[in-house]
């Protein structure tokens, strides 16, 4: 059973994942569009970052984007694009 507390090392590192997604205050979303040129934005939620992410997709095809998850006491962690959807349906079970 997961812990909620992001300060919880005991487990696996998934498991700590899990904790910070869900304990998340943010969500920064990173833009890398060439050497040397990036910016950060945040957003509330994890569908809004998601959201984000689709607009720069369409206005910035060859853009790196990533999200990352932060908590209130700044924790973060980079969450793999391999498991957005899966965040996706935490997000849809929790509400």
């Amino acid at each position: 059973m997961l812990q909620n507390s992001e300060h919880d090392f005991a487990g696996t590192a998934d498991e700590w994942e899990r904790r910070v997604f869900l304990n998340a205050a943010y969500f920064r979303v990173h833009r890398f569009y060439g050497q040397g040129q990036h910016d950060s934005c945040d957003a509330s939620t994890f569908e809004d970052a998601i959201r984000t992410v689709g607009s720069a997709r369409c206005a910035m095809p060859n853009a790196r984007l990533t999200i990352y998850a932060v908590t209130a006491s700044g924790r973060f962690t980079l969450l793999a694009e391999s498991r957005w959807a899966e965040y996706l349906g935490m997000v849809q079970e929790a509400a």
